[in-house]
Protein backbone atom coordinates (compact mmCIF):
# COMPACT_ATOMS: atom_id res chain seq x y z
CA UNK A 1 0.00 0.00 0.00
CA UNK A 2 2.98 2.37 0.30
CA UNK A 3 3.27 2.36 -3.49
CA UNK A 4 -0.42 3.18 -3.78
CA UNK A 5 -0.10 6.07 -1.32
CA UNK A 6 2.85 7.48 -3.29
CA UNK A 7 0.87 7.23 -6.50
CA UNK A 8 -2.13 8.95 -4.92
CA UNK A 9 -0.14 11.82 -3.43
CA UNK A 10 1.82 12.23 -6.68
CA UNK A 11 -1.42 12.54 -8.62
CA UNK A 12 -2.85 15.10 -6.22
CA UNK A 13 0.22 17.21 -5.35
CA UNK A 14 2.81 17.17 -8.12
CA UNK A 15 0.77 18.56 -11.03
CA UNK A 16 2.47 20.80 -13.59
CA UNK A 17 0.70 23.35 -15.79
CA UNK A 18 1.01 22.51 -19.47
CA UNK A 19 -1.35 24.87 -21.24
CA UNK A 20 -1.86 28.62 -21.37
CA UNK A 21 1.68 29.74 -20.52
CA UNK A 22 0.63 33.26 -19.50
CA UNK A 23 1.26 32.30 -15.88
CA UNK A 24 2.86 28.87 -16.20
CA UNK A 25 4.20 27.73 -12.84
CA UNK A 26 4.48 24.68 -10.61
CA UNK A 27 1.71 23.99 -8.16
CA UNK A 28 2.77 25.08 -4.69
CA UNK A 29 1.35 22.79 -2.02
CA UNK A 30 2.52 25.12 0.77
CA UNK A 31 -0.17 27.61 -0.23
CA UNK A 32 -2.83 25.26 1.12
CA UNK A 33 -1.08 24.20 4.31
CA UNK A 34 0.96 21.02 4.45
CA UNK A 35 -0.84 19.65 7.50
CA UNK A 36 -4.26 19.87 5.84
CA UNK A 37 -2.95 18.12 2.73
CA UNK A 38 -1.25 15.41 4.81
CA UNK A 39 -4.46 14.78 6.73
CA UNK A 40 -6.53 14.60 3.53
CA UNK A 41 -3.99 12.26 1.96
CA UNK A 42 -4.03 9.89 4.93
CA UNK A 43 -7.85 9.86 4.96
CA UNK A 44 -7.90 8.94 1.28
CA UNK A 45 -5.25 6.32 1.86
CA UNK A 46 -7.21 4.87 4.77
CA UNK A 47 -10.36 4.67 2.63
CA UNK A 48 -8.43 2.88 -0.12
CA UNK A 49 -6.92 0.45 2.39
CA UNK A 50 -10.38 -0.34 3.77
CA UNK A 51 -11.73 -0.93 0.26
CA UNK A 52 -8.75 -3.14 -0.61
CA UNK A 53 -9.08 -5.12 2.62
CA UNK A 54 -12.82 -5.59 3.02
CA UNK A 55 -14.49 -5.11 -0.39
CA UNK A 56 -15.13 -8.53 -1.91
CA UNK A 57 -15.57 -7.48 -5.54
CA UNK A 58 -13.12 -6.48 -8.27
CA UNK A 59 -11.34 -3.19 -7.65
CA UNK A 60 -10.14 -0.79 -10.34
CA UNK A 61 -8.01 1.68 -8.37
CA UNK A 62 -7.52 4.00 -11.34
CA UNK A 63 -11.30 4.25 -11.70
CA UNK A 64 -11.62 4.97 -7.99
CA UNK A 65 -9.05 7.77 -8.24
CA UNK A 66 -10.77 9.20 -11.31
CA UNK A 67 -14.09 9.35 -9.48
CA UNK A 68 -12.43 10.83 -6.39
CA UNK A 69 -10.84 13.61 -8.44
CA UNK A 70 -14.11 14.28 -10.24
CA UNK A 71 -15.89 14.53 -6.90
CA UNK A 72 -13.29 16.87 -5.43
CA UNK A 73 -13.48 19.30 -8.34
CA UNK A 74 -17.27 19.16 -8.32
CA UNK A 75 -17.21 20.12 -4.64
CA UNK A 76 -15.30 23.31 -5.56
CA UNK A 77 -18.64 24.59 -6.92
CA UNK A 78 -16.94 26.03 -10.01
CA UNK A 79 -18.33 24.78 -13.32
CA UNK A 80 -15.02 25.56 -15.07
CA UNK A 81 -12.89 23.42 -12.74
CA UNK A 82 -13.07 19.68 -13.35
CA UNK A 83 -11.11 16.49 -13.87
CA UNK A 84 -10.66 15.19 -17.43
CA UNK A 85 -9.67 11.56 -18.03
CA UNK A 86 -6.84 11.24 -20.56
CA UNK A 87 -9.12 10.48 -23.54
CA UNK A 88 -11.35 13.51 -22.94
CA UNK A 89 -8.44 15.90 -22.38
CA UNK A 90 -6.83 14.75 -25.62
CA UNK A 91 -10.09 15.47 -27.44
CA UNK A 92 -10.25 18.97 -25.90
CA UNK A 93 -6.76 19.82 -27.17
CA UNK A 94 -7.51 18.23 -30.56
CA UNK A 95 -10.49 20.56 -31.05
CA UNK A 96 -8.12 23.56 -31.00
CA UNK A 97 -5.48 22.06 -33.29
CA UNK A 98 -4.71 23.59 -36.72
CA UNK A 99 -5.61 20.36 -38.54
CA UNK A 100 -7.30 17.10 -37.59
CA UNK A 101 -9.48 14.23 -38.71
CA UNK A 102 -12.93 15.75 -38.92
CA UNK A 103 -16.49 14.87 -39.82
CA UNK A 104 -16.87 18.53 -40.76
CA UNK A 105 -19.71 19.62 -38.47
CA UNK A 106 -19.70 22.01 -35.55
CA UNK A 107 -22.81 21.84 -33.42
CA UNK A 108 -24.27 23.44 -30.32
CA UNK A 109 -27.39 23.44 -28.18
CA UNK A 110 -30.31 25.83 -28.72
CA UNK A 111 -32.75 27.10 -26.09
CA UNK A 112 -35.00 24.08 -26.62
CA UNK A 113 -32.03 21.71 -26.00
CA UNK A 114 -31.93 20.66 -29.64
CA UNK A 115 -28.50 19.73 -31.03
CA UNK A 116 -28.16 22.20 -33.91
CA UNK A 117 -25.53 22.37 -36.67
CA UNK A 118 -23.78 25.72 -36.34
CA UNK A 119 -21.13 25.40 -39.03
CA UNK A 120 -20.18 22.99 -41.82
CA UNK A 121 -16.49 22.96 -42.72
CA UNK A 122 -15.43 23.50 -46.30
CA UNK A 123 -14.13 20.37 -48.00
CA UNK A 124 -15.72 17.99 -45.52
CA UNK A 125 -17.94 15.03 -46.37
CA UNK A 126 -20.70 16.79 -44.37
CA UNK A 127 -20.58 19.65 -46.88
CA UNK A 128 -20.60 17.22 -49.80
CA UNK A 129 -23.65 15.45 -48.34
CA UNK A 130 -25.56 18.72 -48.08
CA UNK A 131 -25.69 19.22 -44.31
CA UNK A 132 -26.40 22.90 -43.53
CA UNK A 133 -26.27 25.29 -40.59
CA UNK A 134 -29.57 25.15 -38.71
CA UNK A 135 -30.17 21.43 -39.28
CA UNK A 136 -31.25 19.75 -36.03
CA UNK A 137 -29.48 16.46 -35.27
CA UNK A 138 -31.90 13.73 -34.18
CA UNK A 139 -29.62 10.70 -33.95
CA UNK A 140 -26.03 9.56 -34.51
CA UNK A 141 -25.46 5.99 -35.68
CA UNK A 142 -29.01 5.11 -34.71
CA UNK A 143 -28.75 6.48 -31.16
CA UNK A 144 -31.11 9.34 -30.31
CA UNK A 145 -29.37 12.51 -29.07
CA UNK A 146 -32.42 13.62 -27.11
CA UNK A 147 -31.35 14.47 -23.57
CA UNK A 148 -27.66 14.00 -24.30
CA UNK A 149 -24.97 16.59 -23.59
CA UNK A 150 -22.77 17.94 -26.40
CA UNK A 151 -19.89 15.87 -25.02
CA UNK A 152 -22.02 12.72 -25.23
CA UNK A 153 -23.07 13.54 -28.81
CA UNK A 154 -19.39 14.04 -29.73
CA UNK A 155 -18.59 10.68 -28.14
CA UNK A 156 -21.20 9.00 -30.36
CA UNK A 157 -19.44 10.40 -33.41
CA UNK A 158 -15.88 9.57 -32.50
CA UNK A 159 -16.72 5.99 -31.54
CA UNK A 160 -17.09 5.22 -35.25
CA UNK A 161 -13.85 3.76 -36.70
CA UNK A 162 -12.04 6.11 -39.08
CA UNK A 163 -12.73 3.81 -42.03
CA UNK A 164 -16.49 3.73 -41.36
CA UNK A 165 -19.18 6.31 -41.91
CA UNK A 166 -21.21 7.99 -39.19
CA UNK A 167 -24.92 8.06 -39.96
CA UNK A 168 -26.55 11.39 -39.06
CA UNK A 169 -30.33 11.72 -38.93
CA UNK A 170 -31.45 15.35 -38.84
CA UNK A 171 -34.50 17.59 -39.13
CA UNK A 172 -34.79 20.33 -41.75
CA UNK A 173 -38.01 22.27 -42.40
CA UNK A 174 -40.03 19.61 -40.55
CA UNK A 175 -38.54 16.87 -42.78
CA UNK A 176 -36.47 14.00 -41.42
CA UNK A 177 -33.32 13.37 -43.47
CA UNK A 178 -30.38 10.98 -43.11
CA UNK A 179 -26.84 11.04 -44.53
CA UNK A 180 -23.55 9.23 -44.01
CA UNK A 181 -20.43 11.30 -43.38
CA UNK A 182 -16.76 10.32 -43.08
CA UNK A 183 -13.78 11.64 -41.17
CA UNK A 184 -11.02 13.05 -43.30
CA UNK A 185 -7.92 15.15 -42.68
CA UNK A 186 -8.98 18.77 -42.93
CA UNK A 187 -7.29 22.04 -42.18
CA UNK A 188 -8.92 23.60 -39.15
CA UNK A 189 -8.64 27.35 -39.84
CA UNK A 190 -10.05 29.76 -37.33
CA UNK A 191 -9.79 33.14 -39.13
CA UNK A 192 -11.76 34.10 -42.25
CA UNK A 193 -11.93 37.37 -44.21
CA UNK A 194 -14.88 38.64 -46.26
CA UNK A 195 -15.97 41.65 -48.25
CA UNK A 196 -19.12 42.91 -46.55
CA UNK A 197 -21.15 42.56 -49.77
CA UNK A 198 -20.28 38.84 -49.79
CA UNK A 199 -22.28 38.43 -46.58
CA UNK A 200 -25.13 40.91 -47.09
CA UNK A 201 -27.24 40.89 -50.23
CA UNK A 202 -28.09 44.16 -51.93
CA UNK A 203 -25.61 46.41 -50.12
CA UNK A 204 -23.01 48.72 -51.59
CA UNK A 205 -19.36 47.86 -51.00
CA UNK A 206 -17.60 49.84 -48.28
CA UNK A 207 -14.11 50.83 -49.42
CA UNK A 208 -11.18 49.86 -47.18
CA UNK A 209 -13.37 47.75 -44.84
CA UNK A 210 -13.36 43.99 -44.28
CA UNK A 211 -15.18 41.51 -42.06
CA UNK A 212 -12.77 39.31 -40.09
CA UNK A 213 -14.45 36.27 -38.53
CA UNK A 214 -12.64 34.31 -35.79
CA UNK A 215 -14.45 31.04 -35.07
CA UNK A 216 -12.33 29.86 -32.10
CA UNK A 217 -9.06 30.73 -30.35
CA UNK A 218 -6.80 27.77 -31.21
CA UNK A 219 -3.13 26.96 -31.56
CA UNK A 220 -2.71 28.64 -34.94
CA UNK A 221 -5.18 31.54 -34.59
CA UNK A 222 -2.57 34.19 -33.74
CA UNK A 223 -0.36 33.13 -36.66
CA UNK A 224 -3.34 33.13 -39.04
CA UNK A 225 -4.42 36.59 -37.88
CA UNK A 226 -0.89 38.00 -38.05
CA UNK A 227 -0.67 37.06 -41.73
CA UNK A 228 -4.17 38.43 -42.43
CA UNK A 229 -3.49 41.77 -40.71
CA UNK A 230 -0.33 42.26 -42.76
CA UNK A 231 -2.22 41.45 -45.96
CA UNK A 232 -5.11 43.79 -45.09
CA UNK A 233 -2.82 46.68 -44.26
CA UNK A 234 -0.87 46.16 -47.48
CA UNK A 235 -4.20 46.25 -49.34
CA UNK A 236 -5.12 49.59 -47.77
CA UNK A 237 -7.81 48.30 -45.42
CA UNK A 238 -8.40 50.83 -42.65
CA UNK A 239 -11.41 49.40 -40.81
CA UNK A 240 -12.44 45.89 -39.78
CA UNK A 241 -15.62 44.34 -38.45
CA UNK A 242 -14.33 41.68 -36.06
CA UNK A 243 -16.94 38.94 -35.79
CA UNK A 244 -16.61 37.03 -32.50
CA UNK A 245 -20.12 35.59 -32.44
CA UNK A 246 -20.45 31.96 -31.35
CA UNK A 247 -16.76 32.02 -30.42
CA UNK A 248 -16.54 30.17 -27.11
CA UNK A 249 -12.84 30.99 -26.70
CA UNK A 250 -9.84 28.71 -26.36
CA UNK A 251 -6.26 29.40 -25.30
CA UNK A 252 -5.92 32.53 -23.18
CA UNK A 253 -2.31 33.20 -24.20
CA UNK A 254 -3.41 33.18 -27.86
CA UNK A 255 -6.17 35.62 -26.95
CA UNK A 256 -3.56 37.87 -25.36
CA UNK A 257 -1.41 37.70 -28.51
CA UNK A 258 -4.44 38.70 -30.60
CA UNK A 259 -5.06 41.71 -28.35
CA UNK A 260 -1.43 42.73 -28.79
CA UNK A 261 -1.83 42.56 -32.59
CA UNK A 262 -4.99 44.66 -32.75
CA UNK A 263 -4.04 47.44 -30.31
CA UNK A 264 -1.23 49.94 -30.02
CA UNK A 265 0.87 50.50 -26.92
CA UNK A 266 -0.91 50.17 -23.61
CA UNK A 267 -2.60 47.64 -21.30
CA UNK A 268 -4.72 44.89 -22.88
CA UNK A 269 -5.80 42.75 -19.92
CA UNK A 270 -5.34 42.31 -16.18
CA UNK A 271 -5.11 38.98 -14.30
CA UNK A 272 -5.99 38.64 -10.61
CA UNK A 273 -5.24 35.50 -8.62
CA UNK A 274 -7.09 34.16 -5.59
CA UNK A 275 -5.09 36.40 -3.25
CA UNK A 276 -6.00 39.52 -5.24
CA UNK A 277 -2.56 40.00 -6.80
CA UNK A 278 -2.86 41.76 -10.17
CA UNK A 279 -0.68 41.30 -13.24
CA UNK A 280 -1.17 43.64 -16.21
CA UNK A 281 -0.27 42.64 -19.77
CA UNK A 282 0.52 45.25 -22.40
CA UNK A 283 0.82 45.69 -26.14
CA UNK A 284 4.11 47.09 -27.39
CA UNK A 285 2.84 47.70 -30.92
CA UNK A 286 3.89 51.28 -31.80
CA UNK A 287 0.68 51.98 -33.76
CA UNK A 288 -2.98 51.00 -34.05
CA UNK A 289 -3.18 48.71 -37.10
CA UNK A 290 -6.69 49.93 -38.05
CA UNK A 291 -8.46 53.26 -37.77
CA UNK A 292 -11.66 51.65 -36.52
CA UNK A 293 -12.67 48.23 -35.23
CA UNK A 294 -16.29 47.18 -34.78
CA UNK A 295 -16.82 43.99 -32.78
CA UNK A 296 -19.83 41.70 -33.25
CA UNK A 297 -20.83 39.68 -30.18
CA UNK A 298 -23.64 37.41 -29.08
CA UNK A 299 -24.55 35.23 -26.11
CA UNK A 300 -22.08 32.62 -27.41
CA UNK A 301 -19.07 34.98 -27.21
CA UNK A 302 -17.09 33.77 -24.20
CA UNK A 303 -13.73 33.29 -22.52
CA UNK A 304 -10.73 34.35 -24.63
CA UNK A 305 -13.02 35.81 -27.33
CA UNK A 306 -14.91 37.80 -24.71
CA UNK A 307 -11.67 39.18 -23.29
CA UNK A 308 -10.58 40.34 -26.76
CA UNK A 309 -13.91 42.17 -27.12
CA UNK A 310 -13.51 43.80 -23.68
CA UNK A 311 -9.96 44.95 -24.42
CA UNK A 312 -10.99 46.46 -27.75
CA UNK A 313 -13.99 48.17 -26.17
CA UNK A 314 -11.74 49.87 -23.61
CA UNK A 315 -9.65 51.13 -26.54
CA UNK A 316 -12.63 52.71 -28.28
CA UNK A 317 -14.05 49.88 -30.42
CA UNK A 318 -17.82 49.78 -30.94
CA UNK A 319 -19.56 46.59 -29.77
CA UNK A 320 -22.65 45.53 -31.74
CA UNK A 321 -24.90 42.54 -31.06
CA UNK A 322 -25.93 40.75 -27.89
CA UNK A 323 -24.70 40.63 -24.31
CA UNK A 324 -21.76 38.23 -24.10
CA UNK A 325 -21.69 35.03 -22.04
CA UNK A 326 -19.77 36.35 -19.02
CA UNK A 327 -16.92 33.87 -18.63
CA UNK A 328 -13.62 35.61 -17.92
CA UNK A 329 -11.82 33.24 -15.59
CA UNK A 330 -8.53 31.58 -16.47
CA UNK A 331 -8.06 27.84 -16.12
CA UNK A 332 -4.82 25.89 -16.09
CA UNK A 333 -4.37 22.23 -16.96
CA UNK A 334 -2.35 20.16 -14.51
CA UNK A 335 -0.89 16.92 -15.88
CA UNK A 336 -1.83 13.87 -13.84
CA UNK A 337 -0.94 10.26 -14.50
CA UNK A 338 -4.56 9.35 -15.27
CA UNK A 339 -5.76 12.57 -16.87
CA UNK A 340 -5.77 16.33 -16.42
CA UNK A 341 -6.97 18.54 -13.61
CA UNK A 342 -8.51 21.76 -14.93
CA UNK A 343 -8.60 24.46 -12.24
CA UNK A 344 -9.65 28.08 -12.20
CA UNK A 345 -6.60 30.04 -11.07
CA UNK A 346 -7.25 33.65 -12.10
CA UNK A 347 -9.96 36.09 -13.08
CA UNK A 348 -9.43 38.31 -16.11
CA UNK A 349 -10.36 42.01 -16.19
CA UNK A 350 -10.45 44.51 -19.03
CA UNK A 351 -7.59 47.05 -19.38
CA UNK A 352 -9.66 49.58 -17.42
CA UNK A 353 -10.23 47.05 -14.63
CA UNK A 354 -13.85 46.31 -15.56
CA UNK A 355 -15.16 42.96 -14.36
CA UNK A 356 -16.38 40.62 -17.11
CA UNK A 357 -16.86 37.28 -15.33
CA UNK A 358 -20.52 36.56 -14.47
CA UNK A 359 -21.35 39.97 -15.96
CA UNK A 360 -20.58 39.90 -19.67
CA UNK A 361 -20.11 42.79 -22.06
CA UNK A 362 -23.07 45.00 -22.87
CA UNK A 363 -23.00 46.07 -26.53
CA UNK A 364 -23.02 49.73 -27.51
CA UNK A 365 -25.65 48.89 -30.14
CA UNK A 366 -27.87 46.03 -29.05
CA UNK A 367 -29.20 43.62 -31.68
CA UNK A 368 -31.04 40.89 -29.82
CA UNK A 369 -32.48 37.87 -31.59
CA UNK A 370 -35.13 36.07 -29.50
CA UNK A 371 -34.91 32.37 -28.79
CA UNK A 372 -37.16 29.84 -30.47
CA UNK A 373 -40.47 29.40 -28.67
CA UNK A 374 -40.28 26.50 -26.24
CA UNK A 375 -42.65 24.74 -23.89
CA UNK A 376 -42.42 25.03 -20.13
CA UNK A 377 -42.21 22.02 -17.80
CA UNK A 378 -46.01 21.86 -17.54
CA UNK A 379 -46.42 21.78 -21.33
CA UNK A 380 -47.58 25.38 -21.73
CA UNK A 381 -46.18 27.48 -24.57
CA UNK A 382 -43.80 30.32 -23.69
CA UNK A 383 -46.20 33.24 -24.25
CA UNK A 384 -43.48 35.85 -23.75
CA UNK A 385 -41.35 34.06 -26.35
CA UNK A 386 -44.27 34.05 -28.78
CA UNK A 387 -44.72 37.80 -28.33
CA UNK A 388 -41.02 38.47 -28.90
CA UNK A 389 -40.88 36.42 -32.09
CA UNK A 390 -44.08 37.95 -33.44
CA UNK A 391 -42.62 41.40 -32.79
CA UNK A 392 -39.36 40.35 -34.45
CA UNK A 393 -41.31 39.17 -37.51
CA UNK A 394 -43.23 42.44 -37.62
CA UNK A 395 -46.58 41.16 -36.38
CA UNK A 396 -46.50 42.27 -32.78
CA UNK A 397 -49.53 44.06 -31.41
CA UNK A 398 -50.45 45.09 -27.89
CA UNK A 399 -53.09 42.36 -27.98
CA UNK A 400 -51.51 38.97 -28.47
CA UNK A 401 -54.64 37.57 -30.13
CA UNK A 402 -54.64 40.26 -32.81
CA UNK A 403 -50.95 39.67 -33.52
CA UNK A 404 -51.57 35.93 -33.91
CA UNK A 405 -54.50 36.62 -36.24
CA UNK A 406 -52.30 38.87 -38.42
CA UNK A 407 -49.60 36.20 -38.55
CA UNK A 408 -52.12 33.51 -39.48
CA UNK A 409 -53.49 35.69 -42.29
CA UNK A 410 -50.00 36.33 -43.67
CA UNK A 411 -49.09 32.64 -43.67
CA UNK A 412 -52.47 31.21 -44.83
CA UNK A 413 -53.03 29.49 -41.50
CA UNK A 414 -56.57 28.83 -40.37
CA UNK A 415 -58.18 31.83 -38.60
CA UNK A 416 -58.49 32.29 -34.86
CA UNK A 417 -56.15 32.99 -31.96
CA UNK A 418 -55.71 29.50 -30.55
CA UNK A 419 -52.08 28.62 -29.79
CA UNK A 420 -51.30 25.01 -30.65
CA UNK A 421 -48.29 22.89 -31.62
CA UNK A 422 -48.89 23.46 -35.34
CA UNK A 423 -49.01 27.25 -34.90
CA UNK A 424 -45.75 27.27 -32.92
CA UNK A 425 -44.04 25.00 -35.47
CA UNK A 426 -44.96 27.37 -38.32
CA UNK A 427 -43.98 30.43 -36.27
CA UNK A 428 -40.57 28.92 -35.47
CA UNK A 429 -40.03 27.92 -39.12
CA UNK A 430 -40.66 31.48 -40.32
CA UNK A 431 -38.44 32.86 -37.59
CA UNK A 432 -35.58 30.48 -38.48
CA UNK A 433 -35.87 31.32 -42.18
CA UNK A 434 -35.70 35.05 -41.43
CA UNK A 435 -32.67 34.67 -39.15
CA UNK A 436 -30.82 32.39 -41.60
CA UNK A 437 -31.33 34.80 -44.49
CA UNK A 438 -30.57 38.00 -42.60
CA UNK A 439 -27.51 38.80 -40.53
CA UNK A 440 -29.08 41.50 -38.38
CA UNK A 441 -25.99 42.36 -36.34
CA UNK A 442 -23.83 42.68 -39.46
CA UNK A 443 -26.52 44.85 -41.04
CA UNK A 444 -26.40 47.09 -37.97
CA UNK A 445 -22.61 47.34 -38.33
CA UNK A 446 -22.98 48.18 -42.02
CA UNK A 447 -25.51 50.93 -41.27
CA UNK A 448 -23.31 52.27 -38.47
CA UNK A 449 -20.36 52.61 -40.84
CA UNK A 450 -22.46 54.14 -43.64
CA UNK A 451 -24.10 56.70 -41.37
CA UNK A 452 -21.03 57.84 -39.46
CA UNK A 453 -19.55 61.20 -40.38
CA UNK A 454 -16.44 60.97 -42.58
Amino acid sequence: MNALFKKLTAIILSAVITLSPITAQRADASVFGASEIDQAGWILLEALELIATYYKGDIDFERLLSYALSGMTEALDDEFSYFLPTEESERFVENLAPSRLLFGIIFGMDSANNVVIQQVLYGSSAQEEGISSGDIILSVNGVSVSGLSLTEVTALLVRAPQSQAATIEFLRNNENLSVEIYRRELPNPSVFVYEIEELLEGVEPIPNTRVVYISFIGESTADELRFIIADLRESGVKNIILDLRNNSGGYMDIGLAICQMLMGQGPVLVLRDGAGNATAFHSNLPYDPFEEIIVLTDRGTASAAEIIAAALRDRGATIIGEQTFGKASLQHFFDLEIGHLRLTTHEVFSPNGTRIHDVGITPDIEVTIPNLVVYTADGEADILGIKKILEFLGFYDAELGLAISKFRESTDLYPGVHIDIYFIAVLNAHFLELVRNNDFALKAAYEYIKLRPD
